[in-house]
């Protein structure tokens, strides 16, 4: 990926991932906010990129929070579909 944007995340256990930040989803009350990013995975093979989805919490610092429920998946889908066919 040309022009890819890292972000560095820090895991509970003081360790760094830098990954490529892609994009970020808001849902429509703007209760939840999402960010996708890859760590440059390919995971088939037709060599698509993996991509991860996680919920941005804002508790004094971001933090990153996976998704908990399929309810929130499907929230998530959802407005990953919306910016695809947009």
């Amino acid at each position: 990926m040309e022009n890819e944007n890292k972000i560095i995340i820090q895991n509970m256990d003081g360790t760094t991932n830098e990954v490529n930040f892609i994009t970020y989803l808001v849902n429509d009350d703007k209760s939840h906010v999402y960010m996708v990013y890859s760590k440059g995975e390919t995971g088939s093979n037709q060599g698509d990129l993996v991509c991860y989805i996680s919920r941005i919490i804002k508790d004094g610092q971001i933090k990153l929070l996976g998704i908990q429920t399929d309810e929130e998946w499907q929230e998530a889908i959802q407005l990953l579909k919306k910016v695809a066919n947009a």
